[in-house]
């Protein structure tokens, strides 16, 4: 699973969009105020949505989770 990083952040705050695979967290988007599109797959360390309070211009949110809980009893919770 990736980990997001302050190098990751530099390299992409000016794209409009963004693919995380299993975060650990969403904090250092919030110095990301361009995105537009958001994909995170598979986001069992992330507790709080919040930090996407101030991606004012995002405009396309998507969550899921892997393949493999797909048909399982397994839930993301946040």
């Amino acid at each position: 699973m990736s980990t997001l990083t302050t190098h990751d952040r530099e390299r992409y705050q000016d794209r409009p969009s963004l693919i995380l695979d299993g975060p650990d967290s969403l904090a250092l988007l919030e110095q990301s105020p361009l995105l537009e599109v958001l994909h995170i797959t598979h986001f069992p360390k992330v507790h709080s949505l919040e930090p996407l309070r101030s991606l004012t211009n995002l405009r396309w949110l998507s969550l899921h989770s892997t393949p493999g809980w797909d048909g399982t009893n397994r839930h993301l919770t946040v």
